[in-house]
């Protein structure tokens, strides 16, 4: 099931903790639907609780940012297996990005009652919506899907161009730099994974599992010749 993220309703959405063995637990995002009875036949609304769908987001300029080169913090390629998505101040997807984290921040201090947050409330909320100090530009983060141990990545990318489109190919994580390359509009499908908790601090991890990709087309200038 995927739905639009522009439709998540965030009074919907709800965490439960996850208790797997030796005595690990993790938390991961629920949503509530509503489904018609009929098996007494009274087609009464009830409320269901299932997995969060997974989101798709709308298209988005890749005008900065992207799948980071290699640098002083990404020396490796395991460490480039994300993506940072430029956000559009005061856009749809701008205002829903700041209320989820509005939501995370403030309305679910009950979950840092539960055994992953240990003893005491004093852990700080990572937003989702962060911000380039040297740019001012808003962005995401997005991890790519990837196997475990081997990190080979598992996220589907489809080039869109008219009305066809086809899945890039691609065997490292340059590969899919091309594939979802600067300039480009993209639109992903993302999974909301879990809830992270890691030294006093907690957010949401987002993980990428489709994107479609809308070439950058470079303009050219068409030049008059006139005669002598």
């Amino acid at each position: 099931m995927i739905m639009n993220f522009a439709d998540l309703n965030l009074d919907l959405l709800k965490f439960s903790e996850v208790k797997l063995s030796k005595g690990t637990t993790y938390i991961k995002p629920i949503y509530s639907i509503m489904e018609t009875d009929t098996t007494l036949k009274t087609n009464m609304s009830l409320t269901k609780t299932v997995d969060l769908p997974l989101l798709r987001f709308p298209w988005i300029n890749l005008s900065t940012f992207g799948v980071p080169p290699k640098g002083e913090y990404t020396k490796e390629d395991k460490q480039r297996l994300f993506i940072k998505v430029p956000i559009e101040d005061d856009s749809e997807l701008y205002k829903q990005l700041k209320a989820l984290d509005h939501k995370l921040k403030y309305e679910i201090i009950e979950l840092k009652s539960l055994a992953i947050f240990g003893s005491g409330n004093n852990y700080e909320y990572e937003p989702l919506l962060k911000y380039n100090i040297k740019t001012g530009k808003a962005y995401i983060k997005v991890k790519l899907d990837t196997s475990f141990p081997d990190n080979h990545i598992l996220t589907e990318v489809w080039c869109v161009k008219d009305d066809t489109k086809h899945q890039c190919q691609f065997d490292n994580i340059d590969d899919f730099a091309l594939c979802v390359a600067f300039k480009s509009d993209i639109r992903m499908i993302v999974q909301v994974v879990k809830i992270w908790v890691i030294n006093m601090k907690y957010g949401l991890t987002l993980k990428l599992k489709k994107v479609g990709v809308k070439p950058y087309e470079r303009q050219t200038q068409e030049v008059n010749f006139l005669d002598d």
